[in-house]
């Protein structure tokens, strides 16, 4: 809610001209990205917003923990 108030509050008690980030997912909801694209933001596409889960290994004071992703992992109904 303050990352919202903050920018009225630039907007309205700065006298240079303002330009807006938005994250493109936030920008492409119906209401906040109506206000966005009012108020001439620019959508950027976020690398959080496009990661996909994989695959992997990590490995911690020599002891090794394999991960592989499947389908079961984000259905949270499934023990």
């Amino acid at each position: 809610a303050n990352q919202f108030i903050d920018s009225v509050v630039m907007l309205s008690t700065c006298q240079r001209t303002l330009s807006y980030l938005i994250a493109e997912k936030s920008y492409n909801r119906r209401i906040v990205g109506d206000l966005a694209w009012a108020l001439g933001a620019v959508p950027v596409k976020r690398a959080q917003d496009s990661a996909e889960a994989g695959s992997g290994k990590i490995t911690f004071d020599e002891k090794v923990i394999e991960y592989e992703h499947n389908d079961d992992d984000n259905n949270p109904e499934k023990p």
